[in-house]
């Protein structure tokens, strides 16, 4: 009891040396949430209630003047009220994350210099950026408004006047333009700059590299020019340059290597030119190298030294004019993660060696001009945690690997993407893929792969997106192959949702459409067929495929109706069956298909009316042209013929397809030849006159 009545003593103590909200803070707090549309903050407007125990807002205990405003993530929508600017002993301002919109008042610094910290990103604010942000913020350490709508001219900075204690300046994703202002280099405690996705241009401020405390530079996907300037190497402490998609120009500053803190180097679509500086090689800590999309150049195996990058976690060397053998030394860098080289000069044979990158999961060696494909494919399974495999345009008329009983048992078994496109390489579809039970991504298309669509296919259960287009593969499309459980049920792509991956891969290149993924369940669903020599119909189990949203079944030897099942696939963007032999009509279901922005069933055999509404309305006529029966405003072509009589259609009893118009007329002129000539032999000549008659009666019932 003794101890519990100190203890309410101690308590009461503090509250009593705890004091009140100020009044005109309290007022200013509540005018600030009367102008918020939604939602509304728990702040009662009696004027007993002590502000300093709203939800966000913290008070210095011996003035009880509000010093902090923390609303982060509250989805708070409306301006930003003015009333703000009476808090005049606030230091530390965060609304970021909400849908807080209009002009930031320009007021409100103008009573209070003692702010340290105004963190607004994410928000929908915009307009010019007060110039009072940088010329009354004398303590001013933290300002971050990316992620807006800012427009105009950065502000000059100041920082031998105001900004002195400036560390942390994010001004990315907004819509400023003009050149980034003179003055940084006064900003001599500034450690973080980033300012990327704005429409800033001009050459790089020099005086920036006289800002020597600077350990983040990131001025991504702007129009900044001119070289980077080997004066770079003074700013010592630098951890992070990230000047990407700039048209910079130049090469890479000679002594880049005194960077001795750098971790990420990300010079990626900046129009370099020339070799690597071998003093990079000095940059040990290097986490990130991405210098892809260049004009660089060089011998890879001989000119430089990756075993120096130890902690190296990703390496971009893409789209460059590499050339020489996948170098040795990269086997040293056990910690690579991802490792695109694709889009060189690169040649000769990946090594057992790879196998010592125990932690790679993303490798891409696309179109350069490797050579044995069976041995490159035996050496890969061995790196266990490999889930993304892009080889495409290599390998060029080698022969599909095939399970010899060489390859590992269980290689290959995280597998998720796997992509040989363009290798024409010969073979059938090998048996080895039926292991990869997590392989969710197939791409062969123009190889020369033959024989028919293997029935294991469709028991592969993650598997959502396969192309075998431009091959020579026949036979009719099994069933089974509609039995892909990614392509029926929602559940089976969850686990996709986890990695996300720093080198994107690119997919698209069937639509014309190159888009940069950054994580597989962005991979469309997709059945891509078209080219081969596949016959027959549509097997009516597609209707299984609820999920699929491309499918390309074009330039084959199909036949049959046009399944109406095909409605049932409600996800479905695309849809081609163009030059095929399908006969009958265009199922009037298909304009229940309200995602479908896609579709040709031109150079068919199909008759009838087109169906209009929905999406059908919205489709070009040549979609629909070579059909020459088919009918519809889109294709200019009447279609008032005689419903009780029909056009009688001939259908081969073998094939089940239906005799075209040319075969009937060919068929008749060698029938009325042969019977000619029949008769003459015989001594019965059918009268010339009524065997004109006949054949005109029959040209005009079929429609000829």
């Amino acid at each position: 009891m003794i101890n519990l009545l100190g203890l309410v003593v101690v308590v009461f103590s503090f509250l009593s040396f705890q004091e009140a909200c100020n009044q005109i803070d309290h007022r200013a707090l509540l005018s600030f949430s009367s102008g918020l549309s939604e939602p509304t903050l728990n702040w009662s407007s009696s004027s007993t209630i002590d502000c300093c125990f709203w939800e966000g807002v913290k008070c210095n205990n011996e003035t009880g003047r509000v010093i902090h405003l923390l609303l982060p993530h509250r989805d708070l929508k409306g301006p930003i009220s003015l009333s703000l600017g009476q808090l005049t002993y606030l230091t530390h301002l965060n609304l970021s994350y909400n849908r807080l919109s209009d002009k930031f008042p320009s007021s409100l610094l103008s009573n209070n210099n003692r702010v340290e910290v105004i963190d607004i990103s994410s928000n929908q604010l915009y307009g010019d950026l007060p110039s009072s942000l940088f010329t009354l913020a004398e303590y001013l350490v933290t300002l971050n408004i990316s992620n807006n709508s800012f427009t105009g001219y950065v502000p000059h900075f100041f920082c031998n006047v105001s900004l002195i204690s400036i560390k942390s300046l994010d001004l990315s994703h907004n819509k400023f333009g003009g050149h980034i202002p003179p003055g940084l280099g006064d900003c001599s405690r500034l450690k973080k700059f980033r300012a990327g996705f704005n429409d800033l241009a001009g050459s790089f401020p020099e005086d920036i590299y006289s800002a020597l405390s600077l350990e983040i530079i990131s001025l991504p996907n702007n129009a900044i020019t001119g070289k980077i300037p080997n004066t770079i190497s003074q700013l010592a402490n630098l951890s992070i340059l990230n000047l990407s998609g700039n048209p910079l120009g130049g090469s890479i500053p000679r002594d880049i290597g005194k960077l001795s803190k750098l971790e990420y180097l990300i010079l990626y679509n900046t129009s370099l030119l020339g070799l690597i500086p071998s003093s990079l090689m000095n940059c040990s800590n290097l986490k990130t190298l991405s210098l892809g999309c260049n004009l660089l150049e060089g011998d890879l195996s001989t000119t430089l030294n990756f075993s120096t990058f130890s902690t190296l976690r990703v390496l971009d060397l893409s789209v460059n004019h590499f050339y020489g053998n996948f170098p040795f030394s990269l086997y040293s860098c056990t910690s690579l993660l991802e490792v695109t080289l694709a889009h060189n000069q690169l040649q000769g044979q990946i090594s057992p060696e790879i196998v010592q990158l125990k932690s790679l999961f993303h490798l891409a060696l696309s179109e350069n001009n490797f050579t044995n494909v069976s041995e490159t494919i035996r050496n890969l399974m061995g790196c266990e945690r490999l889930e993304i495999l892009s080889l495409s345009l290599n390998f060029i008329n080698e022969s599909i690997p095939e399970d010899d009983g060489n390859l590992p048992l269980d290689g290959f078994k995280n597998l998720k993407y796997l992509c040989l496109r363009r290798c024409q390489l010969r073979g059938q579809i090998p048996t080895w893929l039926a292991k990869l039970k997590n392989l969710v991504y197939l791409n062969l298309m123009y190889n020369q792969i033959f024989g028919t669509i293997p029935l294991w296919l469709g028991a592969l259960p993650d598997l959502f997106y396969i192309n075998l287009s431009n091959n020579l593969i026949s036979g009719r499309i099994c069933k089974e192959l509609f039995n892909l459980s990614a392509l029926k049920y929602e559940e089976s792509s969850k686990g996709l949702e986890g990695r996300y991956l720093e080198l994107p891969f690119f997919i698209g290149r069937n639509t014309g459409i190159i888009r940069a993924v950054y994580q597989l369940s962005m991979i469309p669903r997709a059945l891509y067929l078209r080219n081969n020599n596949l016959e027959g119909p549509i097997p009516s189990e597609i209707s299984q495929m609820k999920l699929l949203m491309f499918l390309q079944l074009n330039s084959n030897n199909l036949s049959g109706r046009i399944p109406d099942e095909l409605h049932e696939l409600t996800d479905l963007e695309g849809l081609n069956l163009s030059s095929n032999h399908f006969i009958g009509e265009i199922p009037a279901s298909f304009k229940d298909l309200s995602f479908l922005s896609s579709f040709s069933v031109a150079n068919n055999n199909l008759e009838g009316q087109i169906p209009s509404g929905g999406q059908m309305d919205t489709f070009p006529s040549s979609s629909f042209e070579g059909n020459t029966r088919l009918c519809g405003l889109i294709l200019n072509r009447s279609c008032n013929y005689n419903d009780d009589h029909p056009r009688p259609r001939i259908i081969d009893q073998v094939t089940g397809s239906e005799i075209s118009t040319k075969e009937i007329i060919f068929g008749m002129d060698v029938g009325v030849s042969f019977g000619l000539i029949a008769g003459a032999i015989s001594g019965v000549v059918f009268p010339i006159r009524k065997l004109k008659k006949v054949y005109g009666f029959m040209k005009l019932y079929f429609n000829l």
